[in-house]
């Protein structure tokens, strides 16, 4: 499904992608579907250059914050 756009993506952002997805969903409770509704493949391509060296909390944050989601953390 991530090449359905056309889109190609390094391994390095692949692997980077899944763990926050993953990170995301321990993170704040989120069901996938939700989590990739805010981010989808193509935005965690774009934004991984400047998110990658994030903590996970934080990219995720500012990521939700883009999408127009507010914060729900499930501590």
């Amino acid at each position: 499904m991530l090449t359905k756009s056309g889109g190609i993506y390094d391994n390095e952002t692949l692997y980077w992608t899944g763990y926050i997805y993953r990170y995301w969903h321990f993170y704040t409770g989120e069901s996938s579907r939700e989590i990739y509704k805010q981010a989808p493949a193509g935005t965690m391509n774009a934004v991984y250059l400047m998110y990658h060296t994030m903590s996970p909390e934080l990219a995720i944050d500012r990521l939700k914050e883009a999408s127009g989601k507010k914060n729900s953390h499930t501590y």
